[in-house]
Parts: structure tokens; C-alpha cells; sequence
């Protein structure tokens, strides 16, 4: 009786040593989950990367952003009355050094929504050229 005791007890524990197992394991399934997630997010991050925008002296985030309020006014004015487009943030690139020819850093502007950046892009695509006038003042 006492050996059919111990038998139940043994396989209860490992039954629950299972079951124990189990749940970590749909935790840590979730958790992968979650991080294919964030990875996934950053990969369809909402970048816009503006090349050849010259810089200007005391160029600061501010300055970046009326530049590119002022490239979206002169390039797609239907986008800009909506006013829609609030970057998150807006940054040059580190410089790239080139021995034959100096080259402005490329500007990067974060959106919050994936949408507006694919909005801008398909403006642009369907405009063909995107220009900006430079004030020599700056």
C-alpha cells in the first residue's frame, strides 16, 4: 500500500513538474513573441532620409525642421494644409569623409505613424522630382 503511495505521489510530482515546464515554456514563447514584435516594428521603421539638403552654420533640430516643412510646402502643399506630418525626430547622419569632393550629411526624419511616411513617399513618387530652394542667407 505504502509503495502504490509512493508511486502516485512520484508521478503527481512529475505531473506537475510538466505542467511547471509548460507554463515556462508559453512564457518564454510569448516573450520571443513580443521581441519578433519590436524587431519587426524596427525594421518597417518610419525613416525618411533626405540627401543632398545643404547645411547651413548653427544648424540645429529646429532648423531641420522648418527645412523640411519648407521642402514639403514647396514640393507636395496638398500634404502640408492637411498638417499631418509631425516628425518624431530629425537628424543629420554622422559625416562621411570623401577625399575628391565634400558631401552635405543626408538628413533623417523619424515619423511617429508608418502612414504618414508612406503618404509623403507616394506624393513624391507620383511628383517624380522632389526639389528645395536654397536661401544663400542661411
Amino acid at each position: 500500500m505504502d509503495q502504490a503511495e509512493e508511486r502516485v505521489s512520484e508521478v503527481e510530482d512529475q505531473l506537475n513538474e510538466t505542467k511547471q515546464q509548460d507554463k515556462n515554456r508559453e512564457k518564454r514563447i510569448k516573450r520571443n513573441e513580443q521581441s519578433l514584435q519590436a524587431i519587426w516594428d524596427y525594421v518597417k521603421r518610419p525613416n525618411i532620409c533626405l540627401i543632398g539638403v545643404p547645411e547651413c552654420d548653427g544648424e540645429n533640430e529646429v532648423k531641420l525642421e522648418n527645412t523640411f516643412q519648407d521642402i514639403i510646402q514647396e514640393n507636395i502643399p496638398n500634404l502640408a494644409k492637411q498638417d499631418i506630418i509631425q516628425p518624431q525626430a530629425i537628424q543629420r547622419t554622422p559625416q562621411r569623409y570623401s577625399s575628391r569632393r565634400p558631401t552635405s550629411r543626408h538628413i533623417i526624419v523619424r515619423f511617429i505613424k508608418i502612414e504618414t511616411k508612406e503618404k509623403i513617399l507616394r506624393a513624391a513618387r507620383e511628383k517624380d522630382q522632389v526639389t528645395h530652394k536654397v536661401s544663400l542667407t542661411n
